[in-house]
C-alpha cells in the first residue's frame, strides 16, 4: 500500500505509482490530457524527498482511460521481482 512520486523517464508526464500488495503496481494521478502508452519505462521523480530521481521502477503495460474522469492510470510491470527479492537495502539520511 505504500505510493512513490514517479514520471514517463522520456516524456516527464508526473504521477504517484502505488503498491496494491500482490495485484502490482499502478501510475496514478496522470492528467488525462497527457499521453502514456504501453512501454514506456516510470521512474522515481524529483518530488521525492529521500529517493534520488531516475530509479527505474518498471514499464507501463496497460493504460486505463476513461473520458468521464480527471485523471488516467496504468499498470504498470515491475523491472524485479519481489518473489525473488533476497536482499533489501534501506538508507536512512
Amino acid at each position: 500500500q505504500s505510493s512513490i512520486a514517479a514520471k514517463i523517464q522520456e516524456s516527464e508526464v508526473e504521477g504517484v505509482v502505488k503498491g496494491k500488495g500482490s495485484s502490482g503496481l499502478y501510475f496514478r494521478l496522470v492528467d488525462v490530457e497527457e499521453e502514456i502508452k504501453e512501454g514506456d519505462l516510470v521512474v522515481t521523480s524529483h518530488l521525492n524527498e529521500n529517493i534520488p530521481q531516475g530509479l527505474l521502477l518498471g514499464k507501463i503495460s496497460k493504460v486505463e482511460k476513461r473520458d468521464v474522469e480527471p485523471f488516467q492510470s496504468a499498470y504498470v510491470s515491475p523491472s524485479f521481482s519481489f518473489k525473488n527479492l533476497r536482499t533489501l537495502f534501506v538508507i536512512i539520511q
